[in-house]
């Protein structure tokens, strides 16, 4: 293994540290509120020690924030697929956040999907609504799989990395040949995945995941 690393954090809201732990990372539940000003608060004294750091806040889905090392990819635009609008007292809407890219050092298009897709929508569907729950999941899921699809015949090599909510027997992102990951969080890609590792919580719920690209 010789390429970058990609991960991916579910910070739980505002009870996780925002942590630079790998070239490109996608974040859910990042911050409430203002999250532009605060994500770029937070990194700030970490990309004075680890390096430049570009931050792309979903407009649309506050909580998804990706970054990525300004020394390995170049953000060429974004843009957001809502999946579906929610329900009151159940769920927000949700979508996926779409980062498209060059690699600096190669000149070739790469693009980053980071969604996070609707909880408990397996058995034994532990918050109730439980149709509403599978459908909305199996919902996001095959929009993500378009997009997979979408950009594969385009010549993109594809990274999908995000809180998808899916169980450990069940794969996240059919459409990829490379997933890691063994519960809620994984990462996905067109390009070989190696040296997993989950690291520490950083406040939050859910470990970091991180891998790193063959090339």
């Amino acid at each position: 293994m010789s390429g970058p690393t990609i991960g991916t954090h579910n910070t739980h809201d505002d009870a996780g540290r925002v942590t630079l732990f790998a070239d490109a990372i996608g974040f859910c539940e990042a911050i409430p509120g203002n999250v532009r000003g605060k994500v770029a608060a937070r990194l700030s004294r970490a990309r004075a020690r680890l390096g430049g750091y570009r931050v792309r806040v979903c407009r649309r889905q506050r909580d998804l924030v990706f970054v990525c090392r300004r020394s390995v990819w170049r953000i060429t635009g974004t843009h957001y697929v809502r999946v579906h609008s929610g329900r009151a007292g159940v769920t927000p809407h949700r979508g996926t956040f779409v980062v498209e890219a060059v690699r600096v050092a190669t000149g070739a298009p790469e693009v980053f999907l980071l969604p996070h897709r609707i909880n408990a929508a397996f058995p034994p569907y532990v918050r109730g609504e439980r149709w509403f729950r599978s459908d909305r999941w199996a919902w996001h899921q095959a929009a993500d799989e378009e997009l997979i699809a979408w950009y594969r015949s385009r010549g993109f090599e594809v990274h999908a990395l995000g809180d998808v909510n899916t169980p450990e027997d069940v794969t996240g992102f059919p459409g990829l040949p490379w997933e890691i990951g063994r519960g809620f969080d994984r990462i996905a890609s067109t390009i070989d995945l190696g040296d997993v590792a989950y690291l520490g919580h950083a406040g939050s719920d859910h470990p970091r995941l991180r891998a790193q690209l063959a090339h």
